[in-house]
């Protein structure tokens, strides 16, 4: 089902492009995974990366985690935060994360996301 949406949107892209008469440029796909703590998370990431990546014309997919985007130790402490790491989305730098999903879907070259040492 996934294959014929992203397929489809591919499609749809395309003919846009034809019709406004733009650059062919290949724009990435983002696709979120949420839950809960320990709810298998990583584990539905990494079986839907190995999965898109045995779809024909194998598309390139990489994983991101939000551990890359958690506040540093200091700053949780700081902020009373330490005993949520995991359990809030306060723990993390929504803006760094945001600015780092946007730099993906703007497809103008590397995004990093930084990897905080905790």
């Amino acid at each position: 089902m996934l294959s014929l949406y992203v397929r489809a949107t591919q499609n749809l892209f395309r003919a846009q492009q034809r019709f406004l008469g733009t650059e062919d440029a290949k724009l990435p796909y983002i696709i979120g995974v949420a839950g809960s703590v320990a709810v298998g998370k990583s584990t539905t990431a990494r079986v839907l990366q190995a999965l898109l990546q045995r779809w024909t014309n194998g598309p390139r997919v990489d994983l991101v985690t939000t551990d890359g985007f958690l506040f540093p130790n200091a700053v949780l402490s700081r902020k009373g935060l330490m005993e949520r790491k995991g359990f809030s989305p306060r723990v993390n730098d929504l803006r760094a994360l945001l600015q780092f999903l946007a730099a993906v879907k703007a497809g103008g070259g590397a995004a990093r996301a930084r990897f905080t040492h905790i």
